[in-house]
């Protein structure tokens, strides 16, 4: 989990650095935190940002999921503003298919929405970005050895439609 959390805030101050853009208030949010992700746990509140540079906007909450044994972690972030780093690694990633030894990076549908998934299970982690308009992201980060059909099982218990709307 530290890995990714860290990941988390080196793109968050990119953000400050690289100019933001029209956003939203993560606060409105806290209602679709779901208390359980793929069977764990809230481990406690959410945690989020409202940020603002020139009259742009960012934001975005996070919350961490545990399992009972705390060896299985899961980070759920919603992002808005289409300057959002989240937003913007989306946006520069290549979206192409790619299987090797350990690795597993592709494009995949999540609820009629265009996602990326990446699966390292040399390092035992997992990514899912799934971009839910121009303005909002939604990733879920797997801090253990996920399958394919585990993240997309993730997301499916989100309401990325209620998070569309509030991000228009």
């Amino acid at each position: 989990m530290r890995r990714i959390r860290a990941g988390v805030l080196a793109l968050g101050w990119l953000a400050v650095f690289a100019g933001l853009s029209a956003g939203a208030d993560y606060k409105a949010w806290v209602s679709l935190v779901p208390e359980t992700l793929g069977g764990l746990q809230r481990a406690g509140d959410p945690n989020g940002m409202n940020m603002e540079m020139d009259g742009k906007q960012w934001s975005f909450l996070v919350q961490e999921y545990l399992s009972a044994d705390s060896e299985k972690s899961l980070q759920l972030t919603l992002s808005a503003g289409s300057g959002s780093p989240e937003m913007q690694s989306f946006r520069n990633m290549p979206k192409t298919s790619m299987e090797m030894e350990g690795q597993l990076m592709k494009t995949v549908e999540v609820s009629g929405r265009n996602g990326f998934m990446m699966i390292d299970r040399t390092e035992g982690i997992g990514t899912l970005m799934i971009p839910v308009n121009d303005q909002g992201i939604v990733l879920i980060g797997a801090d253990f050895e996920v399958t394919e059909e585990e993240l997309l099982g993730f997301a499916s218990e989100l309401s990325l439609d209620r998070f569309a709307e509030q991000v228009k």
